[in-house]
């Protein structure tokens, strides 16, 4: 997803070990091939990740079921 020529990544992740929250948000660099990490959302073992065709919501299919998140230019905050 990309804002004013900016783009974000969302990796969903299980935790077996308790250290990942659920899902990460890269900034990515196209130029430079980084991506550098920007926050977490604690979701229980989110397994697949999705931007609505608006880009204003993100769904995660996780062990509580389907949740939803807005997408803002700076986070991503419980829908």
């Amino acid at each position: 997803m990309a804002f004013e020529g900016k783009y974000m990544a969302y990796v969903g992740s299980y935790s077996y070990n308790g250290k990942a929250k659920g899902i990460t948000v890269y900034d990515v660099d196209v130029e430079k091939g980084t991506f550098t990490e920007r926050c977490e959302v604690e979701v229980d073992n989110s397994s697949y990740v999705t931007a609505s065709n608006d880009n204003k919501t993100l769904y995660s299919v996780a062990d509580e079921g389907v949740v939803a998140f807005r997408i803002l230019e700076t986070e991503v905050f419980p829908a």
